[in-house]
């Protein structure tokens, strides 16, 4: 019974960051550009989970501060861990507890990042952008982890690192750089 228990707390505490992150997303969204995008919010997210209640400010250009970041670099000593395929991916997620996923998806130049999640081995997607947490084998999540370019996806564990957060300093509205109709394009 306090496996279960353990078990509900890790997913209501997902959950309430998710809730966090997405009202926050909805709040500030503003066309054509107004979006926190994923890096930022799964950022957030992972700091939530540390108890620094940090969340994503809108990024309104591909000009963005936020995008002279490398997505690893943001954990110090990450190593990243490429993955052949789903089950490869689950086995790698189930040696510990969160870590964040980097994918590119085949046939696109388009991605995303989350952050996988073992709960009491089971593995879960935590999208913090898009407000869903799905057990890894549900379809929604399914939809995270098909036709994957695996030469350029890779995962780095992050509940056992140090987190920069001087790279995140920059999370705050002193710091959106407004869209240019001349510079910038209307789609990041």
């Amino acid at each position: 019974m306090k496996k279960n228990n353990n078990k509900n707390n890790n997913i209501i505490l997902a959950k309430k960051i998710l809730y966090k992150i997405k009202n926050k997303v909805e709040k500030d969204r503003k066309e054509p550009t107004g979006n926190q995008n994923c890096l930022l919010c799964t950022w957030c997210a992972e700091l939530q989970f540390r108890n620094i209640d940090v969340l994503p400010r809108p990024v309104y250009s591909p000009r963005d501060i936020i995008f002279k970041y490398p997505n690893a670099n943001i954990v110090k000593y990450h190593k990243k861990i490429f993955f052949k395929d789903k089950y490869e991916l689950i086995k790698k997620v189930l040696k510990g507890k969160r870590f964040y996923c980097h994918v590119n998806w085949e046939n696109s130049s388009g991605g995303h990042e989350f952050l996988l999640l073992n709960i009491d081995n089971e593995v879960f997607v935590m999208d913090s952008q898009a407000g869903l947490l799905e057990n890894v084998n549900s379809d929604g999540a399914n939809y995270y982890l098909k036709n994957i370019n695996y030469e350029k996806s890779f995962i780095v564990r992050t509940d056992n690192k140090i987190i920069n957060k001087d790279l995140l300093k920059y999370n705050n509205s002193s710091y959106i750089l407004e869209f240019d109709e001349e510079k910038d394009l209307k789609y990041l």
